[in-house]
């Protein structure tokens, strides 16, 4: 009896490929569908960016960043760094975890592991401070 396979002829439970026996299609890409070095079959990687550095459907002459303003390394193209103007990654995340919606990325919540959201107020105490007596940088309360 075969292993059922997904479409692409990948095995479900183990991910090697029906074809190969290994873990790339005979192709060479893998069951999310990219490269060795993370493009698609079009040559376009997960952000949407050509191996030449241009985005989308762009001609070599075309636009070097994406929609939010990141070039093909992360890089903004208004601050010069891997945050936007207003503090976010090409992922949308700030240097705390939050999305602009204010949901942190590795709670779901609207907080963060401690209990601080974005703006570092914490979600039982309605303060700066952690019923522990700290805030969302680690200073004690009753530090001067």
């Amino acid at each position: 009896m075969f292993p059922r396979t997904d479409v692409h002829g990948f095995a479900y439970g183990t991910g090697t490929h029906a074809a190969t026996g290994g873990d790339r299609d005979p192709d060479g890409f893998d069951r999310d569908g990219n490269d060795p070095d993370g493009y698609d079959r079009h040559g376009r990687d997960r952000w949407g960016f050509h191996r030449d550095g241009t985005y989308g459907h762009a001609s070599a002459y075309g636009p070097r960043h994406d929609q939010h303003g990141f070039d093909a390394r992360g890089i903004h193209h208004a601050t010069g760094t891997d945050r936007d103007p207003d503090g976010y990654d090409r992922e949308g995340v700030d240097v705390r975890g939050f999305d602009p919606d204010g949901w942190h990325q590795t709670t779901g919540q609207p907080f963060d592991e401690l209990g601080f959201d974005r703006d570092a107020i914490h979600h039982e105490t309605g303060t700066v401070w952690h019923p522990d007596g700290f805030d969302r940088d680690g200073r004690w309360q009753d530090d001067s």
